[in-house]
């Protein structure tokens, strides 16, 4: 499994564990997103202006007590 997904629709990187509905990756086409496990070529996509995704990418947001 990737570790990481990749929206090219609009060069978003996705934690592959940590995607939610939030995310709206369900609503990009297949042949619009791919996977990736190595964290070099991630580095290579941030310096070509992919975004990393506010809501999956760091991790699961703790809930506010």
């Amino acid at each position: 499994m990737a570790k990481y997904l990749i929206d090219h629709k609009h060069k978003r990187i996705h934690r592959s564990a940590f995607v939610g509905d939030k995310c709206d990756l369900p609503q990009i086409p297949l042949n619009k997103r791919t996977g990736e496990k190595l964290d070099k070529n991630i580095e290579f996509l941030i310096h070509e202006g992919y975004k990393r995704c506010q809501y999956c990418y760091d991790g699961p947001s703790l809930p506010l007590k």
